[in-house]
């Protein structure tokens, strides 16, 4: 069918008109072709576009993660610094508790020795004291000391004085 209009339209026309007419057509055609390649030039460059926005969707979603992740680390060590910080507080506190507990056995321990002390001194004041109680029992016994010449009798007066008189009654 095709031809047989090319025939009739080349009957009333001349030559040169269908040379041009064929070539109006491939022209066309060519228009076409290029339109189409154009359209998917423009697809594919919309195509790239689109991934590269996606790519720099997950660059920027990594780089928010690694952010994330580094607050969270920056957190931890922040909370490990200040369990230390605790730890080293706690260990402060009980040093100086077990300081504080020596001062006072120390202090008990002095106290114990000033107190052991008191006794002792308490005792030997108590042993003089007997001893000077015996001393005195003793010359109360032995009586007065007689002068030079005089002995001295039992318990009761001293003897007699220089010239050597009788010595003191004692109990009969």
């Amino acid at each position: 069918m095709m031809a047989a209009r090319v025939q009739s339209s080349a009957s009333f026309t001349e030559h040169g008109r269908i040379s041009t007419s064929s070539a109006g057509f491939s022209q066309e055609e060519e228009e076409e072709e290029e339109e189409e390649e154009e359209e998917e030039e423009e697809e594919e460059e919309e195509e790239e576009e689109e991934e590269e926005e996606e790519e720099e969707e997950e660059e920027e979603e990594e780089e928010e993660e690694e952010e994330e992740e580094e607050e969270e680390e920056e957190e931890e060590e922040e909370e490990e610094e200040e369990e230390e910080e605790e730890e080293e507080e706690e260990e402060e506190e009980e040093e100086e508790e077990e300081e504080e507990e020596e001062e006072e056995e120390e202090e008990e321990e002095e106290e114990e020795e000033e107190e052991e002390e008191e006794e002792e001194e308490e005792e030997e004041e108590e042993e003089e004291e007997k001893k000077k109680k015996r001393r005195k029992r003793r010359r109360k016994k032995r009586g007065g000391r007689g002068g030079r010449g005089g002995g001295g009798g039992g318990r009761g007066r001293g003897g007699g004085g220089r010239q050597g008189g009788r010595g003191g009654g004692g109990r009969r």
